[in-house]
């Protein structure tokens, strides 16, 4: 099995992270070498624990992981949610972020209405995708010694519609949840306007299928039909929110990127970016527009 590290971010192998099985990500065919990196400057990912108030009380909590219905386990009215950890997966070196965490997510998605959710369209390709795929909300690391990563029932859902899907140059998909969402506030959007070249972004979504992670501190390089901006991104943030840091709203979603990872000493590391790289490309949101209720949501009051 193989995950690609480049051309589409996300859709980590289901089997890969089902099994356990080690997810073999190849070398660029063409060079025989990784391309530039994930990591743009200072690795900016932080987990829950880290960023709390509104950032994680209000946005992330929006946010979830789609993961296959077989990495989920019952225990009493909580799910266990099951896979390898990051190391194993991808067979990282000693040192590297996040490693003993566990990969169980192979894509992103956000919360846009009361049954709505945003993902990139390549991770939803059919019904039946659909169907086998749990929404899953508030996967995190919410304290600094967690171990287990559990959640409630309340916070799986399922799919009962496609309600707007396109790959290629427009790619998202609209998924109408198995029911009304009651617990946390639907994101607001950009409606109006255009992002600007150099605004600060900042990206939450599940980077290689770990716990949410929020990744403050990228910069938006160029805007128009895509946007492209310098955020920390790996396989599986496709379908992350893209925030503008000073509005909060949601400018887009992550559909690709830079690769990931570097070979050293016959394991990998997670690469560094240099002035080179192109940077992670996501769609714009106003593509999404027009299959989203034109709603202004209220933010809550945060502790």
């Amino acid at each position: 099995m193989a995950c690609s590290p480049n051309q589409k971010r996300g859709l980590i192998s289901k089997a890969a992270t089902n099994t356990g099985l080690t997810c073999q990500i190849p070398d660029d065919q063409e060079s025989g070498k990784v391309s530039a990196s994930a990591i743009y400057g200072a690795d900016n990912r932080l987990d829950w624990w880290e960023s709390p108030g509104q950032t994680t009380q209000y946005w992330a909590k929006a946010t979830l992981a789609l993961v296959s219905s077989s990495s989920l386990v019952r225990e009493g009215r909580s799910y266990r949610l099951y896979g390898p950890t990051y190391k194993n997966l991808v067979g990282l070196c000693p040192g590297q972020a996040f490693s003993d965490q566990p990969s169980v997510g192979f894509c992103s998605g956000f919360l846009v209405s009361e049954d709505l959710i945003v993902t990139a369209g390549h991770c939803i390709q059919s019904e039946y995708d659909c169907r086998d795929t749990r929404f899953v909300f508030d996967f995190a690391k919410t304290k600094e010694d967690q171990k287990e990563y559990r959640v409630d029932e309340n916070s799986i859902y399922h799919c009962k519609e496609i309600v707007a899907h396109e790959t290629g140059s427009n790619d998202f998909a609209v998924i109408r949840l198995d029911r009304k969402v009651e617990d946390r506030t639907p994101l607001n959007v950009r409606r109006s306007g255009a992002l600007g070249i150099g605004e600060q972004v900042m990206l939450i979504g599940h980077p290689m299928g770990l716990p949410s992670k929020i990744a403050d501190g990228g910069f938006v390089q160029s805007s128009g039909q895509k946007i492209v901006a310098s955020v920390d991104a790996f396989s599986a943030n496709s379908g992350s929110a893209l925030f503008n840091s000073q509005t909060g709203l949601v400018e887009g979603l992550l559909v690709s990127g830079e690769a990931d990872f570097q070979f050293h000493n016959g394991c990998r590391i997670e690469a560094k970016c240099g002035d080179n790289c192109e940077g992670e490309v996501v769609t714009p949101i106003s593509k999404i527009l027009p299959f989203i209720p034109e709603v202004s949501y209220q933010n809550p009051v945060c502790e």
